[in-house]
């Protein structure tokens, strides 16, 4: 059986995704220079002080600092970086964990989607049955096929509302990603980081 509320699904993907990229390739521009600024003047002031001998940090200390925020710029500037390592995973492993439920059931449906289609199209079936039992001094029936499906339709309605809402707003958080992904620098700044990360997961496994 075709799969069209899939398909659906699919377009509506891919047309977040770009907007994500868009989004995240722009915020970035916008706070990569700061970044490189800040990157400078950080490695500059502890390369001085450890120069002077006055600094109050280790090396390795140092060190790792300097690697943390080399990481940040690296996913920071490329969204290819950030596709790789975040959005892919969090987009597809809930899916694909959401799949392999669905396999093991062993009802012969493999897609969330797939099974919202099947459901669509039992109620017109079931829907179709009662109609044709209707006549001229009986309309119970057609109004019965008319109640399934209404209520099937609310039903659908509900489940793509809340798949969508889930997927919109993990692209509006995916595309200010730079911005949080930033806070995690400094100390003071990290919980919106740590904070940004909890929700942009949670919206990631409502689909699951």
């Amino acid at each position: 059986m075709q799969d069209f509320l899939g398909e659906l699904l699919d377009r509506i993907e891919q047309t977040g995704a770009n907007f994500s990229e868009r989004a995240y390739e722009i915020v970035g521009g916008e706070i990569v220079p700061l970044l490189n600024v800040m990157f400078l003047a950080y490695v500059g002031y502890y390369g001085l002080q450890l120069f002077m001998g006055t600094a109050r940090v280790s090396v390795s200390e140092i060190i790792g600092r300097v690697v943390r925020m080399l990481l940040i710029l690296t996913l920071v500037s490329q969204w290819s970086h950030f596709n790789t390592f975040f959005y892919s995973w969090l987009n597809n492993t809930p899916e694909d964990v959401g799949r392999a439920i669905l396999t093991a059931t062993g009802t012969g449906i493999t897609e969330p989607t797939n099974g919202l289609s099947m459901i669509w199209k039992t109620a017109n079936e079931a829907a179709s049955a009662f109609a044709e039992q209707s006549g001229y001094f009986s309309v119970l029936p057609s109004m019965v096929g008319f109640l399934i499906m209404l209520c099937v339709a609310v039903f659908i309605a509900v489940a793509l509302a809340i798949l969508l809402l889930a997927k919109v707003m993990m692209w509006v958080l995916i595309g200010t990603a730079p911005i949080f992904i930033a806070c995690m620098l400094f100390e003071q700044t990290r919980n919106l980081g740590v904070s940004w990360f909890q929700q942009v997961l949670l919206y990631a496994l409502i689909p699951l």
